[in-house]
């Protein structure tokens, strides 16, 4: 979740003991922090299309746009 209203940031995530080959980014956001639907504009907010991302090293970098909720999904290998 990126909270803030007019910045961007990036997260990396490092899975250890372990490691993800490949996992699915889905993000919730809109152009204007305050959006929301409504019965007249129910697509104002919106989930993106599914974005499959490779763990390249280990850690991923994921970028969550402002007032954004970012969901990564992936199977855990190793241990």
């Amino acid at each position: 979740v990126n909270p803030h209203p007019t910045e961007a940031i990036e997260a990396d995530i490092t899975i250890h003991r372990g490691s993800l080959s490949e996992v699915e980014v889905v993000r919730l956001q809109a152009e204007e922090i305050h959006a929301h639907n409504t019965f007249d504009a129910p697509e104002v907010v919106t989930l993106s299309a599914v974005e499959k991302m490779t763990v390249p090293g280990g850690t991923l970098r994921v970028s969550l746009a402002a007032g954004s909720v970012v969901r990564v999904m992936g199977g855990l290998q190793g241990g």
